[in-house]
């Protein structure tokens, strides 16, 4: 099942990843940008981040991955 979940299309959505409960991480390829979405709701329609990216054949912002360090209360992000 698919669901709509911002009506501003990105460019091309390369990866997601999920921070917490309804709470995702989208990254598109040929803008750099990786946006939140909360419980369906882009936020603030202002991206998480926004990074230059070469997008010249399969470059781009291809992916992250969120780690918690369970020893302290840090949460890490890698593009």
């Amino acid at each position: 099942m698919a669901e709509k979940v911002n009506d501003k299309p990105l460019s091309i959505p390369t990866s997601l990843a999920f921070f917490e409960h309804n709470d995702i991480f989208v990254t598109d390829k040929e803008t750099g940008k990786v946006i939140r979405v909360i419980g369906g709701q882009v936020e603030a329609n202002v991206p998480l981040l926004d990074v230059e990216v070469a997008i010249v054949m399969e470059l781009g912002l291809l992916g992250l991955t969120i780690s918690e360090n369970m020893t302290d209360t840090n949460t890490y992000v890698f593009l």
